[in-house]
């Protein structure tokens, strides 16, 4: 039984059409876990379109004395090129996600210590900020995210 293309190492270069006819299912399993994961700034389409661009891209660099199967340097250029396309279209800076996410967890922390929902003085204290600091800080990531307690 013939091996499929996706699992060899090139000596010589298949036809591409080939390629993307064996990795569209691959392409297609990535592109719906990171919409179903959390991805809503970008569509399927969009993310199947971007893990095309990346196998074409591992297509035309690939290089077999790397001594590496086509198919594990190919997935790591597809799933790069959707991360990159999804980075591209957020909006919102890592460091900004980071303080919500330290944020939302301080938050968390003191709803359960108080087993109710605290009240803005009572999370400025637990966040060693002033009054006015805290509202500023809301101000900052205000449409940003919804806080779930």
């Amino acid at each position: 039984m013939k091996e499929k293309l996706m699992n060899q190492i090139f000596l010589e270069k298949p036809p591409l059409e080939k390629l993307i006819e064996e990795f569209l299912p691959t392409i297609n399993y990535w592109a719906n876990r990171y919409v179903y994961y959390g991805m809503p700034v970008i569509s399927k389409e969009d993310l199947v379109s971007a893990g095309l661009i990346g196998l074409i891209e591992a297509y035309h660099r690939y290089d077999p004395s790397k001594n590496v199967k086509f198919k594990t340097y190919a997935e790591f250029r597809i799933k790069g090129a959707m991360l990159d396309e999804i980075r591209k279209l957020d909006i919102i800076p890592r460091s900004v996600k980071s303080k919500i996410s330290d944020f939302e967890e301080r938050l968390r922390k003191l709803y359960q210590e108080l087993g109710r929902m605290p009240e803005d003085e009572e999370i400025a204290k637990f966040m060693e900020l002033s009054l006015e600091e805290y509202y500023k800080f809301l101000e900052s990531i205000k449409g940003i995210t919804f806080i779930d307690v």
